[in-house]
């Protein structure tokens, strides 16, 4: 809707209707070539709850190692778990006694990930993490606020909270302006 043409990538061909190109086939089947005329790689890979927690940090590493130097800018869902607790840097969300257990191992991965990413040559990347509560059923408002010190932010309530369609807004935002370019940022309603 935005005016983008977009290739999505399904394993087994599932997932939303939309209007345009599906390629059936896993992440870690990519190749260079399928990357031939891509500006942006917009990844919201996750592994679920039943399997190995470090395949979250193998497919940003894949799509590090794939992308590489070509003028592709990499853009990964990352976690609330990843971001810091605070403003001291000293503990991840994911450490604290609040964080879900069963989320600790994909989370852990995730920040491992977000520091491969930092360390990587890739020329143009960004780590985007929702808010600590990431609402699967809140409307598009289309009011949301970008941090960049890699805290959870918190709305006008006092809540850290954003919708998964405000989310998904603001990562396309994010690809056509490149405004975070080479940063991990955080996305939480107003």
């Amino acid at each position: 809707e935005r005016g983008h043409e977009v290739v999505a990538l399904s394993p087994d061909g599932m997932g939303i209707p939309f209007r345009g190109t599906l390629l059936k086939k896993s992440l870690f089947a990519l190749t260079e070539a399928d990357l031939a005329g891509i500006d942006a790689v917009l990844s919201a890979f996750g592994s679920g709850f039943d399997t190995d927690p470090a395949i979250n940090r193998k497919a940003v590493d894949f799509l590090i190692d794939l992308i590489g130097q070509k003028r592709i800018s990499l853009l990964i869902l990352g976690g609330a778990g990843t971001l810091w607790s605070d403003e001291t840097h000293r503990t991840r969300v994911f450490q604290t006694a609040e964080h879900p257990a069963f989320l600790r191992g994909i989370s852990e991965n995730l920040a491992l990930a977000a520091e491969d990413l930092k360390n990587s040559a890739l020329l143009d990347w960004s780590f985007v993490c929702p808010s600590l509560h990431f609402d699967w059923e809140g409307a598009e408002t289309g009011a949301w606020q970008v941090g960049t010190e890699e805290v959870p932010l918190y709305n006008r309530n006092g809540e850290s909270r954003i919708s998964y369609r405000d989310f998904a807004s603001a990562m396309i935002r994010e690809a056509e302006t490149r405004e975070h370019r080479n940063r991990c940022i955080t996305v939480c309603e107003r």
